[in-house]
C-alpha cells in the first residue's frame, strides 16, 4: 500500500475504498474476497444487493449498505472535506 492524492474525479478506486470502509459490518478482508470475485471494488458498489445476497451469502442489510455506500451523507462528507483540503492522503490498497 503507499499513499495516493486522491484525484476528484469517480473513477479513482480510493474513493470506493473510502465509501466501503465507511460501512459498520464488513471489512478488509471481506471486501478483499468480494473483489476477487468481482473484479473490483468499483464492480462491487456496482452489484445488486439481490446477487450480493444470493451469490456471496451477504446479509440484505449489509448487501444494501453495500450498494449505498457511495451515496451515503459520511461518505460525501469525508468527499467534500477531501476536496477542500489540499495534501490529503489515503493509504488505499489500490493505490500505485
Amino acid at each position: 500500500m503507499t499513499a495516493n492524492v486522491l484525484q476528484t474525479s469517480k473513477s479513482d478506486p480510493a474513493w470506493s475504498w473510502l465509501a466501503l470502509s465507511l460501512i459498520s459490518g464488513i471489512g478488509y478482508k471481506k471486501i478483499r474476497a468480494l473483489i476477487k470475485q468481482l473484479g473490483s471494488v468499483e464492480e462491487l458498489l456496482k452489484t445488486s444487493p439481490q446477487i450480493l445476497v444470493e451469490q456471496f451469502q451477504l446479509s440484505e442489510k449489509l448487501a444494501g449498505l453495500i450498494t449505498k455506500a457511495a451515496k451515503t451523507q459520511s461518505f460525501l462528507i469525508e468527499k467534500r472535506i477531501i476536496g477542500k483540503t489540499p495534501g490529503i492522503r489515503l493509504l488505499c490498497p489500490d493505490s500505485s
